[in-house]
């Protein structure tokens, strides 16, 4: 703002362009879904700290309803691929209500979760994402404020976010890898 200001441009034109300003898909952009869940969807990428950070910006959130987190494994971690998801099972704990864990290092998850206090069953284990979309409508209550959040390498969360969404319509505006080369992955 300082900047357009001091090229003279109108404070008025400042606060309209600001508003217009959208978060890219798949990187913390807030989605209205179906039965007023709001989806925060981070499916772009995962590692740890941009999981933890995600986690962080969950915790800050103010909801009445309960907030959960869909979490997936975060790929070419190589020797620290389990200690990196216990450490974000860890703050999922410490964060969320209900977590689903997805992938082969869903128990990582599950386990750090555990570590601080997210009872047993407030975790749910799933190895893949097409097992979890058969679930959702079990798992997910209405006023839910959801993050989804996984590597893209084979997990494909985007497809959670579709599922959810009030008007799958939207899907190629507002979700991640929507064309038709991903598609075929």
């Amino acid at each position: 703002a300082s900047v357009a200001r001091e090229f003279s441009i109108d404070p008025d034109e400042i606060v309209q362009a600001l508003e217009e300003i959208r978060p890219q898909p798949g990187r913390m952009n807030p989605v209205k879904a179906k039965n007023e869940i709001l989806v925060i969807d981070d499916s772009y990428n995962s590692n740890p700290y941009s999981a933890i950070e995600a986690l962080e910006t969950l915790s800050a959130i103010k909801w009445n309803g309960r907030k959960v987190a869909i979490l997936g494994n975060m790929n070419e971690l190589g020797s620290y691929t389990q200690e990196g998801h216990l450490q974000v099972g860890e703050v999922a704990g410490k964060v969320v209500d209900f977590l689903v864990a997805v992938g082969d290092n869903a128990e990582y998850l599950a386990r750090g979760a555990g570590k601080l206090g997210l009872s047993k069953d407030k975790v749910i284990t799933f190895k893949t994402t097409d097992e979890v979309i058969a679930q959702l409508d079990k798992l997910l209550s209405a006023g839910d404020l959801v993050l989804v959040k996984a590597s893209q390498n084979k997990m494909r969360f985007e497809n959670i976010v579709k599922y959810l969404l009030d008007n799958s319509a939207l899907a190629e505006k507002l979700l991640v890898r929507q064309d038709k080369k991903w598609e075929k992955k």
